[in-house]
């Protein structure tokens, strides 16, 4: 396979770093979670919505990592010519775009996570202002 990114197809790149991708998501998400109640315990935050929050990420990595990529790399594999090449209407290529768009909505869910999350520290690291007094 080519790996040239003027001449490889997106999909083959994707694919390619899709394992580098879902290794660092295994590595990355227990140890997040790990730092979120070390970091913020002793600060005495509530941690219910952001300790969730991590359990989704991680879930949706793992789902990613054994289930969504495994299936998406069989039907590749079975269909034996590229998937441009495929008529859109073939078993393999239906089971692959399924399970593409599940992929794709674990990775929004990701993301979407982490945004939420990262919005929730940012919030409760801010002082909080009083109305009443007056702060020097």
């Amino acid at each position: 396979m080519d790996m040239n990114l003027g001449t490889a197809p997106a999909g083959d790149v994707i694919t390619a770093n899709l394992d580098l991708i879902e290794r660092y998501g295994l590595v990355a998400g227990p140890l997040i979670l790990v730092t979120l109640f070390m970091g913020w315990l002793p600060v005495a935050v509530s941690l219910k919505t952001r300790g969730l929050g991590a359990m989704m990420m991680i879930g949706a990595i793992v789902m990613s990592r054994y289930w969504t990529t495994p299936a998406m790399l069989e039907a590749k594999a079975a269909m034996g010519v590229r998937l441009e090449h495929m008529e859109p209407s073939h078993p393999l290529v239906e089971q692959f775009q399924s399970f593409h768009l599940i992929g794709s909505s674990l990775m929004l869910l990701h993301l979407v996570v982490c945004f939420f999350m990262l919005i929730a520290a940012v919030r409760s690291s801010r002082p909080r202002r009083s109305f009443g007094g007056i702060e020097l």
